[in-house]
């Protein structure tokens, strides 16, 4: 008799919740649908509430006690035949890799931001492109304080890139590394990252039950974190002489300051949060999609989110926007950062000769064929058994093999 593959999820849940949470939730999930049995190992940053609790974590960042104590707990409880990590940030760390290399349980770990290389994760200071600490000492990261304005938050954060490097926790304690885009692949590479050991896979949404006929819609749409680096002080910028209305949804540390250089244009609309459900809904009536970023996204679930709807972009020409756009055929690229370039673009888009029905069929057609749950899992079941396969050829002993074990069907 076979048993299903059993998975142990982990991750850090942030304060404010975000796309790595959302993700998180959709795979695990996704997973449980696909016939995986599930455990799961979640910590949250609400539990950070006292200045002394913070500044334990800080202290423990490179590696936690209390953390690797947490899956050990977590290893024997479950006893997973294999362990899918998505953030470790703050409270876990990479001790976690520690406590599964001792247990013998093999690890995939999902790299979301660029966390391991960057003390702020987004590869951007002063509002610019920097791979200073790629290229050079995380020691970097503290001297321009990266990390919330701060020496000593920053060197924490430096510190728990600079020592895991040392120790060589991402080259001999992760099985798997799971990237999002071509892009991240390189930038990881770049970083150390053994090329054997990355795998690329998408993030995915579920496909909304019905979308309406493009002839219904009007208007576009910004959906995300109002914050520096998803570029939306030049999104309003681009917007000065555009009659087409603009919606923005979404909160964030920008918002009033957002708001306050938007309060004389008519067209501009902020909503504030709106529940998953309403994001689908103005996404079903919006004809496009503004992503503006000026960081390199890792992955923009917006822009998948709008295909799904048969919504195209237009989006900076940077990260994994380039690959996830393509210009011209379901959606636009502008130069990140440069209002006048995004403004040109707009009108292109809504231009009377533009064709932007068939732009919304390709939208749509691009994403039934990578980003799909039924495509995602399939992927994903694809690392696991390599990575399981690979154990068992090394261990056969160990925690991680069951030979009665069998993937979904």
């Amino acid at each position: 008799m076979t048993t299903p593959i059993k998975v142990l999820l982990v991750h850090n849940q942030y304060k404010l919740r975000g796309g790595e949470d959302a993700v998180f939730e959709a795979e695990r999930s996704m997973l449980e649908r696909g016939g995986y049995e599930v455990e799961t190992l979640c910590v949250s940053n609400h539990d950070l509430q006292s200045t002394m609790s913070n500044v334990a974590v800080a202290l423990q960042t490179p590696y936690s006690p209390s953390g690797h104590r947490r899956m050990v707990e977590a290893l024997a409880a479950a006893k997973p035949d294999i362990v899918h990590v998505h953030n470790t940030f703050p409270i876990l760390s990479p001790s976690i890799f520690y406590a599964c290399s001792t247990a013998g349980v093999p690890v995939v770990h999902t790299l979301h931001n660029f966390r391991i290389l960057c003390a702020n994760s987004f590869l951007l200071r002063d509002g610019k492109i920097c791979e200073d600490c790629i290229t050079g000492s995380p020691l970097n990261g503290v001297l321009h304080k990266c990390y919330r304005s701060s020496y000593v938050a920053s060197l924490a954060t430096c510190a728990n890139i600079g020592v895991n490097k040392y120790l060589g926790t991402w080259s001999k304690k992760v099985d798997r590394f799971i990237v999002l885009s071509e892009f991240a692949r390189m930038k990881f590479h770049d970083g150390g990252i053994p090329a054997e050991r990355i795998c690329l896979k998408p993030n995915f949404v579920r496909a909304p039950v019905s979308h309406p006929l493009w002839k219904t819609r009007s208007g576009a749409i910004y959906i995300g974190r109002l914050s520096a680096e998803k570029g939306v002080k030049s999104l309003i910028e681009a917007w000065r002489g555009i009659d087409v209305p603009l919606t923005i949804v979404g909160t964030g540390p920008e918002e009033s300051n957002l708001r306050e250089q938007a309060k004389d244009n008519a067209a501009i609309k902020f909503t504030g949060f709106v529940s998953p459900k309403a994001v689908g809904e103005m996404l079903s009536q919006s004809e496009v999609t503004i992503v503006p970023s000026i960081w390199n996204e890792m992955f923009g679930m917006t822009v998948i989110e709008a295909m799904a709807y048969g919504v195209p972009a237009i989006a900076s020409r940077i990260g994994s926007l380039k690959e996830l756009v393509a210009h011209g055929h379901n959606g636009l690229h502008f130069e990140p950062g440069d209002p006048d370039d995004l403004r040109s673009r707009v009108r292109e888009y809504f231009s009377p000769h533009f064709d932007r029905q068939t732009m919304a069929r390709n939208a749509r057609e691009e994403f039934e064929k990578k980003y799909t749950e039924e495509e995602n899992l399939e992927r994903l079941s694809e690392i696991y058994a390599s990575v399981l396969g690979e154990r068992r050829s090394r261990d056969p002993k160990s925690l991680a093999f069951n030979a009665n074990m069998r993937a979904p069907a």
